[in-house]
């Protein structure tokens, strides 16, 4: 402590390095401007140490000593502080190319917990005349970050001294007081004789001066930015040309305002999956994805004007992906919700649970729960339906996904509880063949049948005019669950012995999904099998709808119908 306005830290407890902190989304820089920085401040850094020991503090405060460990301790403090509410990481100062490929440096980036917003600081030992202007100033960095995409970005100015002008709350006056004599020398005296300047010089004074306000850097960013932005620049501009200024800016008003409409009535559902540390989600197009589960992500809110378009958006999903019988929805960038939003939300549970499936939300915000609650919506979304992220995958691979899907009928491994799997890889993705012929199939679509429509033949028609149904899933799957007059025929049976049978009566196959009697079709047909129907969405449809299964008891080796 040095006096009444000064606070010094002399030391940290992480010794004399510089701290850069690496992470997955903050790397150390590599270049060697940035490496010879390192190296003049650690020889700096330890002669001001040096200079602190011989007790040479007065001049230590004209140094750069004091704002470099100022920097520190507000990166060190970021994870503890709470920043606009949320979770921080370790925080790092980042250097390198904006966005626009200019250098660009940021004393202070962190990634939040979550991994969806990003908070960028500047640090200074001492207040900004402007605080306005420099939060301006930081929040164009923050834009310039090339990992910013898609992230919320929050701002925060680490002062060390106090940001209060002397003269708060009171009139601003010029700094220099002899500047504000000498105006108001020139309003007394020679005021009155601007009434005889010309009009042509006030006007080249009027047009120097709007000449002069033209940030030509910023509208190139804005032309090189979103395209509605820089439409509504050009619009403003070429009205204040050859319109009235008050209409020219009224219509970019008017601009502005039709496309936030449109942007917040349409906001995206992206599809994402885990990052390859298993440590976030993100949108990666082309990536594996579960065959069970589709995970979306919401980016908006959910009023009257946006619920439509969510709404078709995750039915086409669920259309394209029948099989994909679950749902999680991460709702952390929805804010806002009426009664069109809670309608929304409530088709999509009934969808997915008529078709044999459920809903899962997680990141629900306390003001999206608290309208669930008041209306009712949670009730039927189910409270034990809305999970904590950091375990609903896990929840969901051990109570909600099929494991024998997991097994005998998916390729991939896309979540973390995939990796250790045990995969039977002889019974995905098996091709005979003559299916395939120059990387085209040879075959027609597969006839598909609904369960309701099988089970009406296996009632209503004479026993003779069945079709035989044969079930390709493995002989435990079997077991604990089977359509009554259904034989087993597992698929690793089918691929090794192929099938002998006289009777010509037409084939229906089932499996779990669908997946393994689409391969045991093109497997009959192989065989010279012509008249072969598939269980739409296999045994999991057949459950879904209600309908009798029958479940064999294997001491006794009798089945038991339930």
């Amino acid at each position: 402590d040095v006096g009444d306005d000064y606070l010094v830290f002399v030391g940290t407890s992480r010794g004399d390095d510089m701290v850069v902190m690496s992470g997955s989304l903050l790397q150390e820089p590599t270049n060697g401007d940035f490496a010879e920085y390192k190296r003049r401040s650690a020889l700096r850094r330890q002669a001001y140490r040096a200079r602190v020991e011989l007790g040479d503090l007065p001049e230590i405060l004209e140094m750069e000593y004091s704002s470099e460990v100022w920097e520190e301790l507000a990166r060190a403090a970021v994870p503890w502080l709470g920043c606009h509410g949320r979770s921080w990481g370790p925080a790092a100062r980042w250097w390198g190319p904006g966005t626009d490929r200019q250098p660009l440096e940021v004393d202070l980036v962190s990634a939040s917990e979550e991994g969806d917003a990003l908070l960028v600081g500047e640090v200074k030992w001492s207040a900004p005349r402007e605080l306005a202007r420099a939060l301006a100033d930081l929040e164009r960095k923050a834009t310039r970050l090339p990992f910013a995409e898609g992230k919320r970005l929050y701002t925060v100015l680490c002062l060390g001294l106090e940001a209060r002008p002397a003269n708060a709350g009171q009139t601003a006056l010029p700094e220099e007081p002899a500047a504000g004599g000498v105006i108001l020398l020139l309003m007394f005296t020679v005021g009155k004789a601007g009434a005889y300047v010309p009009v042509s010089a006030l006007a080249a004074t009027l047009i120097i001066a709007a000449f002069n306000m033209i940030d030509g850097a910023e509208m190139r960013r804005i032309l090189n930015g979103s395209s509605g932005d820089a439409i509504i620049m050009i619009v403003t501009l070429l009205g204040t040309i050859f319109l009235k200024l008050d209409f020219a800016v009224l219509s970019g008003i008017i601009l502005s305002f039709v496309l936030y409409l449109f942007r917040t009535s349409a906001p995206r559902v992206q599809v994402v999956v885990p990052d390859e540390g298993f440590r976030h989600f993100a949108h990666r197009p082309g990536s594996d994805i579960c065959p069970q589960l589709n995970i979306v992500e919401i980016q908006g809110d959910l009023y009257f004007g946006a619920v439509n378009h969510i709404e078709e958006e995750i039915l086409e999903l669920a259309a394209r992906s029948p099989e994909q019988r679950y749902l999680l929805i991460r709702a952390h960038q929805v804010n806002q919700i009426d009664f069109s939003g809670i309608h929304m939300l409530e088709n999509l549970v009934q969808y997915f649970r008529e078709n044999g499936g459920d809903v899962f939300l997680v990141h629900v915000g306390p003001t999206l729960l608290a309208f669930m609650k008041t209306t009712a919506c949670l009730d039927y979304v189910r409270p034990e339906n809305i999970l904590d992220e950091d375990e609903a995958i896990e929840f969901l691979f051990h109570h909600v996904l099929d494991p024998a899907i997991c097994i005998y009928e998916c390729p991939v491994r896309v979540f973390r509880e995939c990796q250790n799997l045990s995969k039977r890889f002889d019974l995905i993705d098996v091709t005979p063949r003559s299916s395939v012929k120059n990387g085209h199939s040879t075959g027609k679509p597969p006839r598909t049948i609904a369960p309701r429509e099988l089970w009406r033949m296996l009632r209503l028609t004479p026993a003779g005019e069945h079709p035989v149904v044969m079930d390709v899933r493995e002989p435990r799957e079997y077991l604990h669950s089977h359509i009554a007059e259904a034989q087993s025929l597992p698929l690793s049976t089918l691929l090794r012995q192929g099938l002998i049978m006289s009777d010509v009566r037409p084939v229906v196959l089932v499996c779990q999904s669908g997946r393994r009697s689409r391969r045991a079709e093109m497997i009959l047909r192989e065989l010279g099998f012509n008249d072969i129907s598939l269980l739409e969405g296999g045994m999991q449809a057949w459950e879904a709808a209600g309908l009798l299964t029958a479940v064999e008891l294997e001491a006794s080796g009798t089945g038991h119908n339930s």
